[in-house]
């Protein structure tokens, strides 16, 4: 029989009414059973969920032959993760009918239909799959077929071909807020990878992009503490915790920026979502979220904690503040005369530090009396300094060298700028030194120098031939003359051995005399030995008398005797020797030296001066 009970029952009027009893009963009990679901529909193939096999076939049963009748299959197919399944039709024939509610294909996704199909051709009431592919949302798709029981032409089913097609998540994913990357995102056959630019590192989630931004401390007195990435969005899944730790009696204040901008519930207080939270001395401000800046706040301590916490959703910019700390004020220091401070402010505060120092040429002092080349005082807690105030005294440089017969002028200071003038006692030394130098300076150095720049200090240097006393015009004979007037010779020494005079010698200078060689070495000695004792000689200068002392004469002991090495004791050619004392020699009325030519003159004598080198012994 051609005709259906299912059609026989929803169409009675095609149905034939020539049936013997037999068959009536046979089509009805079948009909019923049917409806029932009482017969078998046949067993579901599923594809092992093990293999997760990347491509397959599938065909009904018995193709390319007619699919049986009374048959519900059913395929559960799956693949890899990071893949969808998409199955194409190569062949598709089954019997058509209205809304496909006869032989038909359905493909689930889950619970939702995809799609059914059944016939051969598209038309009103009843769709084909064609050639074009159908792509599955996930990894798994379920295809159920069914057949009735019966066809009245021959139908063969048909063939399908699945394969596992990559799921570019990069794209798939971009609008998905709860499934996109943060920064940059790579994918490969199968899945996808997030990464971050440099300085973030990547979450937990594997998606979002978050920075460091815990246990960071602020030591300044003042500064900005902002969101990361302000005033651009701040990244998702925060968890910052900064400090703010400052030496104790500063307690900062905290001014937020005007831009304020942090996820919040519009219905729920508490900032379920992004919250920022500080705490100080116990207390805590905040949580603080939305659009409107906290007001300012002053903390109560020198601590301040700074908690941030975002989680991975949200384009929000994020906050700022500013914070300075200010303790008691200190007195305005003034620098000291001669000196100065650094650094210059309007205010100090506690812990602001000032650096005294003072000019060239003068020394810093201490409130104890101590010396120092720069002092450092702190603003205390208290508002006040940490020592007094030093002073600027000038340099001293110790009383002015004294010069050997000779003399400083000044006004007894010595400190920085103090100046002296040096001179020699006249009339018996005149002054010598480089560049005529004789005023001389206390410096910066704590030295005495010249105004051009001389460190040693000039020479008194003894003036020659030019007797304090004058001598009566001279005579053409020595013996039966006039008699020597006292100081009229005042070069002239006694060379005495045991108290009496013996040779004659002339003072040369401050130390040295000239005499004949034969007074220091006794006839017959060698030259180069030294045959008297200097321990029993002595030189007496300023003597007038040979048989009295007078209170002009000095005696000096001698250091060494040095003999002409070319001295002929036999023809007395050579006959001079120097004598050097052991001491120097002051210069008076009475005591002088002789003047001896300069070696670039030739002439022996000039007007005024005398200049006797003859007489000698």
């Amino acid at each position: 029989m051609s005709g259906r009970i299912q059609k026989l029952l929803l169409f009675p009027s095609r149905c034939s009414f020539m049936m013997n009893q037999t068959r009536f009963i046979y089509f009805f009990l079948v009909s019923w059973l049917f409806v029932l679901g009482c017969f078998s529909t046949g067993d579901d193939e599923v594809v092992p969920k093990t293999k997760q096999q990347l491509f397959g076939t599938l065909r009904s049963p018995n193709y390319p032959y007619v699919y049986p009748n009374f048959l519900q299959r059913t395929w559960h197919l799956q693949v890899p993760n990071g893949y969808r399944v998409q199955i194409k039709f190569l062949h598709f024939d089954l019997e058509p009918s209205h809304l496909c509610e006869y032989d038909a294909i359905e493909l689930l996704d889950g619970q939702h239909i995809l799609g059914t199909f059944c016939g051969k051709y598209d038309t009103d009431t009843e769709r084909v799959p064609g050639s074009q592919p159908i792509l599955a949302p996930g990894n798994i798709l379920t295809i159920k077929f069914r057949s009735d029981y019966s066809n009245e032409e021959d139908f063969t089913g048909f063939v399908a071909l699945y394969t596992a097609v990559d799921i570019d998540e990069c794209v798939e994913f971009a609008n998905d807020e709860e499934r996109s990357c943060d920064h940059f995102c790579q994918n490969y056959p199968g899945g996808f990878f997030c990464s971050c630019r440099h300085g973030y590192h990547l979450h937990d989630n594997n998606r979002t992009c978050t920075v460091h931004c815990n246990n960071i401390i602020y030591n300044g007195r003042q500064g900005e503490i902002f969101s990361p990435e302000y005033p651009h969005p701040y990244p998702g899944e925060l968890r910052c915790h900064v400090r703010i730790v400052l030496p104790e009696g500063l307690h900062p204040s905290i001014h937020f920026e005007d831009t304020f901008d942090v996820e919040n519930h519009p219905e729920i207080d508490g900032c379920p979502f992004d919250s920022l939270t500080i705490r100080s001395g116990g207390e805590l401000f905040g949580p603080f979220c939305g659009t409107h800046p906290p007001k300012d706040i002053q903390a109560l301590s020198n601590e301040v904690d700074i908690e941030f916490h975002t989680d991975s959703s949200g384009q929000h910019n994020g906050w700022a503040f500013s914070y300075m700390a200010q303790g008691e004020a200190c007195p305005m220091p003034l620098a000291p005369l001669n000196g100065s401070l650094f650094p210059h402010q309007e205010n100090y505060f506690f812990t602001d530090q000032v650096i005294f120092t003072c000019n060239s040429g003068f020394e810093l002092v201490k409130e104890s009396g101590e010396k120092v080349r720069t002092l450092q005082l702190e603003c205390q807690s208290s508002g006040t300094w940490s020592s007094l105030f030093p002073t600027c005294q000038p340099l001293d440089c110790g009383p002015p060298p004294p010069l050997e017969n000779g003399r400083y002028d000044g006004d007894n200071s010595t400190t920085f700028l103090s100046s002296v003038t040096y001179s020699c006692n006249t009339p018996y030394y005149y002054l010598r030194s480089q560049a005529n130098a004789t005023q001389y300076v206390c410096n910066e150095m704590s030295k005495w120098i010249s105004a051009e720049g001389q460190k040693e200090l000039p020479s008194c240097m003894p003036v020659c031939g030019s007797p304090q006393k004058q001598r009566p015009q001279k005579k053409a004979r020595i013996f039966a003359g006039s008699p020597s007037i006292r100081g009229a010779w005042p070069w002239l020494a006694s060379i005495q051995k045991f108290g009496r005079s013996y040779c004659a010698a002339s003072l040369l200078g401050s130390r040295w005399l000239l005499t004949a060689a034969h007074c220091c070495l006794p006839k017959g000695s060698p030259v180069d030995q030294q045959a008297l004792q200097l321990s029993n000689i002595y030189v007496t200068l300023g003597k007038h008398y040979t048989w009295r002392p007078t209170t002009s004469e000095k005696k000096f002991d001698v250091s060494r005797m040095v003999i002409h090495p070319e001295f002929n004791q036999d023809s007395l050619s050579f006959d001079l020797a120097l004598i050097e004392l052991e001491s120097n020699v002051i210069m008076t009325d009475y005591i002088m030296p002789i003047c001896l030519p300069n070696s670039r003159i030739h002439e022996l004598t000039k007007p005024g001066v005398l200049q006797d080198v003859a007489l000698v012994a």
